[in-house]
């Protein structure tokens, strides 16, 4: 008792997903309403984010308080009203949007004052040869194309959002990529299904709202102020809740009601990626006593990490001038900062393992870790994330103008293989079961040489270096 009294305690807020953990369908998950309801008379913050764009926030609300939860809509983030923010806000977008999406997903576009065109019913394919329809003028008005659920999702809609994305200055957004809408008795397509298709069809890649994109709860913290360290992501996906609180810096709780199962996680290596190693049987231990506490059955946790880590969050722009997020896990007993980077749906983690004497980067969607030894310049850029938080600046701003951007190159040395045990027990439990291969660095490839892929990673000093990866030859 005395453990789950300290986790219950070392929460202010908690985010839930809803389809596949409060409910399923139009049924509650058994518990779940006990379990919201307890929380917030317990004074705990709860707030609710889903990546389902079928309904507006007024909607959720509504739905909510049907099933028997105590909420609010301002409590609800969804990526219906967030897609619409981000078009008005981040992307400044001039003009109107092409949407395939339903109603709540176009009434919270018009709702920003954003006019929109495609969506509901139709166009159909008609009796006309192709090249007469697809010869239709466009609305020169269209600046985005955004991709939500649509139940009327068809060949036309697909060529025609494909026609406006030709337009390189075409911003193309989707609310999710989830390719599974958990209900009752099973589960349908859902919109990462349509979202791939439209991709496929305009060889373009989405911004992707949803999670695990961070964008929604920076919505969220940027309306309520809450405090990372002490609050909980509670979902039933590995690839989008779990990752985006992972994402966040925030600890993550797993239900094992919807989509991911224990054996997902026991094949995945996502644990080693968010850092929480062989944390995950302990976690599913502790909620068994949490649900004691709070009175209702547990379901199942798959990560707390321990109090001893701290999460500086750190925003700043690329050279591009687009907004990127960072979060660095500072654990300092361990001289260790560890920062995961996202970009689209992957997030590559970079351990810079002072005690050690090496930075390791585990690449997001790949199954590899490269590894070099740590310099001076690492010490002293790592030393300015440990020190923000040692003075409590958890969440820092860098100003575009004043941030020193430089380039890295390493080149990875693929007949070099190394034993993760040799680097120490926080590198093993990153690559776990992982090839591990050496850097080398270098000024720059030779021409004949290509780039695998490149990095962003930027500290509190307004420091921003760009990692760049390529193969030396055997």
């Amino acid at each position: 008792m005395e453990a789950s009294t300290q986790v219950v305690a070392s929460v202010d807020a908690l985010v839930f997903d809803c389809d596949g953990v409060l409910w399923k369908g139009e049924s509650p998950i058994p518990g779940a309403v006990q379990l919201i309801n307890r929380l917030q008379e317990r004074g705990k913050r709860v707030f609710f984010l889903t990546n389902n764009s079928t309904k507006s926030r007024q909607m959720y609300g509504e739905k909510l308080r049907g099933l028997g939860f105590e909420a609010r809509p301002e409590q609800v983030f969804g990526t219906a009203p967030c897609a619409a923010l981000y078009l008005k806000q981040e992307a400044r977008l001039q003009g109107s949007v092409y949407l395939i999406g339903g109603a709540a997903l176009r009434g919270e576009l018009q709702a920003q004052g954003i006019a929109c065109t495609g969506s509901g019913p139709g166009p159909e394919l008609t009796s006309e040869p192709m090249h007469v329809w697809l010869a239709e003028p466009l609305d020169p008005a269209v600046g985005a194309v955004l991709v939500g659920f649509d139940e009327h999702f068809t060949y036309m809609k697909l060529c025609r959002a494909t026609r406006y994305l030709r337009n390189p200055a075409c911003i193309f957004l989707a609310t999710n990529t989830d390719t599974l809408l958990p209900l009752e008795g099973g589960g349908i397509p859902g919109t990462g299904c349509l979202v791939k298709a439209v991709e496929a069809a305009a060889n373009r890649t989405a911004h992707v709202i949803g999670k695990p994109s961070t964008f929604m709860f920076e919505c969220m913290v940027k309306e309520h102020g809450v405090d990372l360290n002490r609050t909980i992501m509670v979902g039933d996906r590995l690839d989008t809740d779990i990752l985006m609180g992972s994402n966040c810096g925030l600890r993550t709780i797993l239900t094992l009601t919807g989509v991911s199962t224990l054996e997902e996680v026991q094949a995945d290596h996502l644990g080693a990626k968010a850092g929480i190693g062989l944390r995950i049987l302990w976690g599913a231990l502790l909620l068994l006593v949490v649900a004691a506490v709070i009175g209702v059955s547990a379901v199942g946790i798959l990560n707390l990490r321990g109090n001893n880590r701290q999460v500086v969050q750190i925003t700043f722009h690329d050279v591009q001038g687009a907004i990127i997020s960072q979060s660095a896990v500072v654990n300092e007993e361990e001289d260790l900062v560890t920062y995961h980077i996202m970009d689209r749906n992957h997030t590559t983690v970079v351990l810079f393992d002072s005690k050690n004497g090496f930075v390791c980067y585990q690449p997001g969607g790949s199954n590899i870790c490269l590894v070099r030894k740590m310099l001076a310049v690492d010490q002293e850029n790592i030393h300015t994330v440990i020190t923000a938080q040692e003075q409590k600046f958890n969440q820092l701003l860098l100003l575009r103008n004043e941030t020193q951007f430089s380039r890295k190159y390493l080149g990875i040395l693929s007949r070099n293989k190394v034993d993760p045990l040799t680097l120490g027990q926080h590198i093993d439990s990153l690559c776990n079961q992982i090839p591990v291969y050496w850097l080398q660095e270098s000024n720059r490839p030779g021409r004949q040489r290509l780039i695998y892929f490149c990095i962003d990673i930027c500290f509190p000093n307004n420091v921003c270096v760009s990692v760049c990866f390529y193969y030396l030859p055997d």
